[in-house]
């Protein structure tokens, strides 16, 4: 009986396997932009980034007994903050949202509050006749506010969605690579989309000075 279970045990060891996806810092440095020049003025920015993190498993039978853990957390705010970085004068990361009288202790003109809403990841196998291979969906869904010292600036939500195909590999450890690169596509994409809503708003540009269009 003992031994029975040992085997059993063993086997789940075996074909129950977890391959972290990693990501990388995807910002977009190629916004689509009205004006030829940055947003003007001091400007503080939080980024909430505890949604892009998770576990996820294959949809139906074949690969199923394994995960696909990924944590993107960090290429998330580095993205943010990189993608910002190239559309304002002057922006600074903040470690917690700041109130009205806190931005004008600080001397900010206002604060940039990016937060990820949603990452919907699907994981499906694509059968051939030699070998499989896995396709991973990721979709984003972010929003962004601007609140100066007296009112709301700027409210959007934009949404990304990318997909990745690899081979299977051995005992399906492609999933995680296709994952991996889903996510970093769609991030990317999101910072993309992001971007224009922030660079393109008239009323975020005339808080400090009139607007210069190309």
């Amino acid at each position: 009986m003992r031994k029975l279970v040992f085997v059993l045990a063993l086997f789940f060891v075996l074909t129950a396997c977890s391959y972290q996806a990693t990501t990388s810092v995807s910002p977009a440095y190629n916004v689509y932009s009205s004006y030829e020049d940055k947003i003007p003025g001091s400007f503080a920015l939080y980024v909430d980034s505890d949604e892009m993190k998770g576990t996820y498993k294959v949809r139906g039978f074949t690969c199923s007994a394994h995960k696909f853990p990924i944590d993107a957390q960090k290429s998330f705010e580095i993205s943010v903050l990189k993608t910002t970085q190239d559309l304002f004068e002057n922006i600074e990361l903040v470690t917690k949202p700041l109130s009205k009288e806190q931005l004008a202790s600080l001397n900010y003109d206002a604060i940039v509050i990016v937060e990820a809403e949603d990452i919907d990841v699907k994981i499906s196998v694509i059968q051939g006749f030699w070998s499989g291979e896995i396709e991973a969906e990721v979709e984003i869904v972010a929003s962004v506010i601007v609140d100066s010292k007296n009112e709301r600036i700027l409210g959007a939500t934009v949404t990304a969605e990318k997909d990745s195909l690899h081979p299977a590999g051995a005992a399906c450890s492609g999933g995680a690579n296709a994952l991996g690169e889903a996510t970093n596509e769609s991030l990317e994409e999101t910072m993309k989309r992001l971007g224009e809503k922030l660079t393109n708003s008239k009323k975020l540009r005339n808080m400090n000075t009139s607007p210069k269009a190309i």
